[in-house]
């Protein structure tokens, strides 16, 4: 992965992507349809394989909290860490450090539907495709 990119993220269940809803306060899966909110900038942590996932469309840092995914300002926490683990088939876990992978809730696969943290069991609703932006 080039250090410094921006990427698409895909779940590989839906097809649909990651996006932050209007506000910038709800992190979910959507159809492409606002790529400044659906575009996400990886820049490496001081840790080696960390990395902090930053919205294109508000500046702000994918954070994991204990009330759900919120974007906030880089503070350099573990909560804004996130790791990849390449799954093989063109697709990664996307790991946070210490709590669990970016998950979409249910494995549904409408619009709308929340992005969280899980316990890592390999689904095709926690494997992501990055995709060049």
């Amino acid at each position: 992965m080039k250090v410094c990119s921006y990427y698409h993220l895909m779940a590989k269940h839906s097809g649909k992507f990651i996006t932050i809803t209007e506000g910038g306060n709800k992190v979910v899966q959507h159809e492409i349809y606002d790529l400044i909110n659906q575009t996400w900038l990886f820049i490496p942590s001081n840790d080696i394989e960390w990395y902090f996932i930053i919205s294109k469309g508000t500046g702000k840092c994918l954070t994991y909290t204990s009330s759900g995914l919120s974007m906030l300002n880089i503070d350099g926490n573990d909560s804004q860490k996130w790791g990849l683990e390449d799954l093989k088939d063109g697709f990664f876990l996307i790991l946070n450090k210490g709590h669990g992978c970016l998950d979409v809730c249910g494995e549904r696969k409408s619009n709308n539907v929340e992005v969280i943290t899980y316990s890592p069991h390999r689904g095709d609703n926690q494997r992501w495709k990055l995709l060049a932006a």
